[in-house]
């Protein structure tokens, strides 16, 4: 490859200088074009130094071909050769040859059709290395070093392997050579997590650690990464499978831990130890709770874990509280009290235990209403405890008595306190008597037995006892300690503390009674998988009798039963598909549903949650509402039709009955007209009450009409103008309104959303009957007004809460009517004055009413007898302008 021209020559010689050996090959491709060999071109001295016989070392040699018998060390070297031709990529590998008993370190590029390779002895390094590797192989981590590899963008696409430990390759699979030969994500693709710590560690040349899931090496491992060099990084694989699995399950016993600690009724609490500058605890923090340490105390989430305890508690920051916590840290010493907790003034019952040297845990029950029964009985007995020394509790130090073998026998009082005295009704002179002697019963026998295990053990003991006699019902806690040959038994009367036991105990049966009697469904549902772990059914875990009763069984049937035997059809009814949706997701659900199937035929109200591994679902059976609501609905729907037919009817009846009055009027006219010098004057008297009769009977005919085309009336609503639709009826009334000398004060009207016609008829009915019963002497006078009202000040009228409105007030100086009547004029028909006084047929206000209806208003009436009459229209204001 190189010439004889003068360049190649000083480039031969400038090669020869260097410190590295320097050889160039070609190489030979076969008919296929695939290269099977590479022939010798060029190599300076060092080279000929470092590759002595027996390879053959000439131009024109050809690695495999010349060299007879070293292709198991040729092959490698000739196979890595062309990989770098074809992928014009710089190669850098060592390996060992055993001819030479050399570790040779090659770097190669390629060069035209061929390669150009430095190679250097690095057998001393080697060696070197390989008392390294030898330390490294010891260790049971994975130790593996990395070289960057980046593309013509100079980011970083690949690792190469540059060396590896033992373990490397114990947990590989794979020679030193395969992994030397091949990149990071070549031999293993699934290791992106690998490449990218390693890529940041080259980067940023800082430490990684993390922990990684790594199929190819087969689990969890914690991978740290350090950076080597300016390209280079160093892998430590240690693995943690063990590790990561008792992570994981101490995770899953922690949410199962918390699952159970919020469906405990003790509040519990961990605080954290929070300290000044110098170190001193000067505080708490709260790092967990439960949902009943809020329930009890009262505070939300956010200000517990918000909050340090002197905030929560400022009591107990000053009180002793802080020193209690304090000294369990210091100590190791267990704290229980009850305490009084001043922000929601509750009595507590608190434990505290150290969980490490910075934490503890806070346990407390609500004990408030035994406490507040043991504080009005210790309000009685208070007078009484005064006089007793010492201790509240019985104090008694007892020598022991032994038989000739050595056996307890007895025991002799040694000292007594008052308050011994006192429980156990002991004489003043019981210091030198004997135990059986004084206190004969189950009770002593009792004490002496215990007394005889803790003076041969050594142990101290405690225990529950009851005495009884003819007068006597107590239980006592005794502690029994040994003392030289004896023992000291101290003693409490526990007897409220058992009598409000049993009396929970009682109540809890009571309970267990009431939710078998309770006429809602109840049952417990656990879930029943096959062989794939896919839910497939449920099964009773408990049940009530509400619910055995829609299979004609007792609640003991049901349990352990799966819900599809006694139930088959709620695997399709849609009723598995929501139980299994509860499970899943955790979410609670309520709702109807129509259960028609095995027999059944109810509407159920139903709620399901999750408690649990289980689903809780209750259900109330409301089908005779439903059936009561249906029947209802049916009802509804026929007083519609009927009141349907009745308008219909009305409106036929007034308008057929026109016709034969039209030709009664007519004919009156006729008998008036042409034949009145022919009637005697009884007669004609009588033809003009017919007359008068039959106008009247055409006014109500057509007032009957008026109504019922309001009430049938169903045209779309327009914008109507209500200024303009009083202007129209004033104009109408203009003769009236002259001849009765009135005033009307009329004030703007909005526009509203509605039947023009309806809402002109409403206004001429109002100002008609303003007009009509003014008063003789008195100049009438109408007032028609309007503003925007809401719920809070539409005096007394009942209207839904936060509606506003428009409202609209007509009112006049008339002669009013007792509010008594306030409801029956708008009445059909209904008259407060006789028709001698006043026309009329008593619709007019009924038609009023009916247009303000159509129009979803509502509408008042307000008058006093002689003082005139105000009629209020309310219209919602969405129909407003």
């Amino acid at each position: 490859m190189l010439t004889d021209q003068p360049t190649a020559v000083l480039f031969a010689q400038l090669l020869d200088l260097l410190p590295d050996g320097v050889v160039c090959y070609d190489a030979v491709r076969n008919k296929a074009g695939d290269i099977v060999d590479f022939r010798l071109t060029y190599f300076n001295d060092q080279f000929r130094a470092i590759a002595p016989p027996p390879y053959q070392l000439a131009i024109g040699v050809r690695m495999i071909a010349d060299n007879s018998g070293q292709e198991d060390i040729l092959r490698p070297i000739v196979n890595q050769y062309a990989l770098v031709v074809e992928q014009d990529e710089i190669a850098e590998y060592s390996f060992y040859d055993p001819n030479l008993d050399a570790h040779l370190a090659l770097r190669v590029k390629k060069l035209s059709d061929g390669v150009l390779v430095t190679i250097r002895d690095v057998t001393e390094q080697q060696r070197q290395a390989r008392l390294l590797n030898q330390l490294l192989d010891t260790s049971p981590a994975c130790i593996v070093s990395y070289k960057a590899k980046r593309d013509q963008y100079d980011e970083i696409v690949d690792f190469r392997q540059i060396s590896m430990n033992q373990k490397a390759l114990d947990i590989s699979g794979l020679t030193e050579a395969q992994m030397l030969s091949s990149t990071l994500l070549q031999l293993y693709p699934d290791q992106r997590a690998v490449f990218d710590q390693l890529a940041k560690a080259v980067e940023t040349k800082q430490t990684i650690n993390a922990d990684v899931l790594i199929s190819s090496f087969g689990g969890w491992y914690n991978v740290s990464v350090a950076p080597s060099g300016s390209e280079g990084a160093v892998a430590v694989y240690v693995a943690i499978n063990a590790k990561k699995a008792a992570t994981l399950e101490a995770e899953r016993r922690k949410d199962e831990l918390v699952k159970v600690l919020n469906s405990s009724i003790t509040g519990m609490l961990m605080c954290q130890a929070v300290a000044n500058e110098t170190g001193e605890i000067v505080d708490f923090q709260v790092i967990f709770h439960n949902e009943s340490a809020l329930a009890i105390t009262g505070y939300t989430a956010e200000q517990v874990t918000s909050l340090k305890l002197s905030a929560l508690d400022p009591t107990g920051a000053t009180g002793g509280m802080h020193e209690g916590y304090l000294h369990v840290l210091a100590t190791g010493e267990p704290l229980q009290i009850e305490y009084y907790f001043e922000p929601n003034q509750r009595w507590l019952e608190i434990s505290v235990v150290r969980f490490t040297s910075e934490q503890v845990i806070v346990s407390f029950l609500d004990i408030s209403a035994l406490k507040e029964t043991q504080l009005r009985e210790q309000d009685q007995t208070r007078r009484f405890e005064t006089i007793l020394d010492g201790s509240p509790d019985g104090v008694i130090t007892f020598e022991s008595i032994h038989d000739v073998t050595g056996r307890l026998i007895d025991l002799r009082y040694v000292q007594c306190n008052r308050a011994a005295h006192q429980m156990a009704h002991l004489p003043d002179d019981v210091i030198g008597c004997t135990l059986l002697g004084v206190y004969s019963g189950v009770v002593s026998n009792e004490i002496l037995t215990i007394a005889d295990q803790v003076i041969s053990s050594g142990q101290s003991a405690t225990q529950e006892v009851q005495d009884t006699t003819d007068t006597i019902d107590k239980w006592y806690l005794l502690s029994v300690a040994r003392l030289d040959d004896g023992c000291v038994v101290t003693f409490t009367d526990i007897s409220q503390s058992k009598q409000a036991a049993l009396a929970i105990n009682e109540a809890a049966a009571q309970l267990q009674g009431i939710i078998d009697t309770s006429q809602t469904g109840i049952f417990l549902f656990s879930p029943v998988c096959d062989e794939a772990g896919v839910i497939v059914d449920f099964r009773f875990r408990t049940a009530n009798r509400m619910l055995a009763e829609y299979v004609g069984q007792k609640p003991e049937g049901l349990r352990g039963e799966l819900g599809s035997r006694w139930f088959p059809a709620y695997k399709n009814n849609g009723l598995f598909e929501r139980y299994l949706q509860t499970y899943e997701t955790g979410q609670s659900i309520r709702f109807d549903f129509y259960y028609q199937a095995d027999g059944i035929d109810s509407w159920l109200d139903i709620a399901a949650t999750r408690l649990g591994d289980d689903v809780l679902v209750t259900f109330a059976d409301f089908t005779p509402l439903k059936r009561l609501q249906q029947r209802l609905e049916l009802s509804v729907q026929e007083l519609k039709r009927s009141n349907a037919n009745l308008e219909q009817f009305a409106y036929v009846a007034s308008h057929d009955l026109q016709e034969p009055l039209r030709k009664v009027i007519t004919f009156g006219d006729v008998l008036q007209n042409q034949y009145a010098d022919q009637l005697s004057e009884s007669g004609a008297d009588m033809v003009r009450r017919m007359q008068s009769a039959a106008q009247r009977m055409q006014t109500l005919i057509q007032d009957l009409l008026t109504y019922s085309r309001i009430a049938n009336k169903r045209n779309a609503f327009q914008k109507v103008d209500l200024s303009q639709v009083l202007d129209e009826v004033i104009m109408d009334l203009e003769a009236t309104i002259h001849s009765k000398k009135a005033v009307l004060h009329v004030e703007p009207l909005p526009t509203i959303h509605g039947d023009a016609l309806q809402l002109r008829q409403l206004f001429q009915n109002l100002l008609s009957n303003a007009l009509k019963f003014s008063k003789e002497d008195v100049q009438p006078s109408v007032t028609i007004a309007s503003r925007l009202v809401s719920d809070q000040n539409t005096d007394q009228l009942s209207v839904p809460v936060g509606q506003k409105f428009v409202e609209v007030t007509v009112s006049d100086n008339g002669i009013g009517f007792e509010q008594t009547y306030a409801e029956r004029i708008f009445q059909l028909f209904q008259r407060l004055h006789t028709r001698s006084n006043y026309s009329g047929t008593g619709i007019g206000l009924s038609i009023v009413q009916k247009v303000v209806e159509n129009h979803h208003g509502i509408i008042r009436a307000e008058g006093r007898s002689g003082q005139g009459a105000s009629f209020v229209i309310l219209f919602p204001t969405e129909n407003v302008y």
